[in-house]
């Protein structure tokens, strides 16, 4: 019977914490829908140029990201998990010849300030917003979009 009720109370508090967790991420979810501006970039340790960034932004809708480049649109599902440190984003390609390919990443948010760093399909998540010199590592700086 105390077996029972411990095990009881530990999946009681593992759904509690899952909880808590969940409600983090779906916070930042929610925050994170909208128009989002590229303002800076970085690739394997390059900053780019501003006539790369420039005109570039996110649209985040639900938990569908398109990313209009230059003329290149791109669209691309998403997962957060608000619980690590940093803040942990799955991306996935969902068309194209990429379609399914995945990148792991990391993601800031401050206000109207969102940052997300994120390593090649196949390669490992980043541990931090610098990308190295030479990486498989991109990072981008964005500012929400006023209506």
């Amino acid at each position: 019977m105390r077996a029972s009720f411990l095990l009881l109370v530990s999946s009681m508090m593992a759904m509690g914490a899952y909880a808590v967790a969940g409600d983090g991420a779906g916070g930042d979810q929610k925050k994170l829908q909208g128009t989002w501006k590229v303002v800076a970039g970085n690739e394997g340790g390059k900053t780019l140029a501003p006539a790369r960034v420039k005109g570039a932004k996110m649209v985040v809708a639900g938990d569908k990201m398109t990313v209009h480049e230059q003329e290149t649109k791109r669209e691309i599902t998403f997962k957060l998990d608000a619980t690590k440190d940093p803040k942990e984003i799955a991306l996935t390609i969902t068309e194209g010849k990429r379609k399914g390919e995945k990148s792991l990443g990391i993601y800031a948010l401050e206000r109207d300030t969102l940052k997300i760093a994120f390593a090649l399909p196949g390669k490992a998540r980043p541990a931090n917003f610098t990308p190295q010199q030479g990486s498989s590592e991109m990072l981008f700086v964005m500012k929400r979009a006023k209506p």
